[in-house]
């Protein structure tokens, strides 16, 4: 839906919020086995 640009609309009955739920938070698994990303990123 994001990417149709349809989220706002299709999810407003829910507690989407444009420009808040869009993105995805990176696992910390991901971040600890990445030895390229330090702590400041």
């Amino acid at each position: 839906m994001l990417r149709w640009g349809i989220a706002a609309t299709e999810l407003a009955e829910t507690s989407f919020q444009v420009g808040k739920n869009e993105l995805w938070p990176i696992p910390d698994a991901e971040i600890s086995s990445n030895a390229s990303v330090g702590t400041e990123d």
